[in-house]
């Protein structure tokens, strides 16, 4: 069962980072044009590996809070194991319509309801 917390952590933090990491990428191609290449490309650089790493050293951390109070609620309702499988599964389904909606903008809510 740690293993798979673990592994659950990890895969979830780097999804979710990801996620983050590429809206940043997208802002800043955004605003791109309005400055000189070379400078913004540096400053870009910089901004993208702050983010990243930044990001990585709380995601965890934010992460490993969120399933300790999921767990602690889910344990009074379900068991621990089926609570962690729940968790995974729908937060895997948040993070998968994220990307869903980034990429092709389809929003699999709406889809879902109609």
């Amino acid at each position: 069962m740690r293993k798979f917390i673990k592994f659950f952590i990890v895969f979830q933090t780097v999804l979710i980072m990801h996620l983050i990491e590429e809206a940043f990428e997208n802002y800043l191609a955004e605003i791109a044009p309005q400055y000189n290449p070379y400078i913004f490309t540096a400053v870009g650089m910089v901004l993208i590996f702050i983010s990243i790493y930044f990001l990585f050293i709380k995601m965890e951390g934010w992460v490993n809070s969120f399933i300790e109070k999921f767990l602690k609620f889910g344990k009074n309702i379900i068991s621990k194991k089926v609570g962690m499988f729940l968790i995974f599964f729908i937060i895997l389904f948040v993070i998968y319509w994220f990307y869903l909606k980034m990429w092709y903008n389809i929003d699999i809510w709406l889809k879902l309801i109609s």
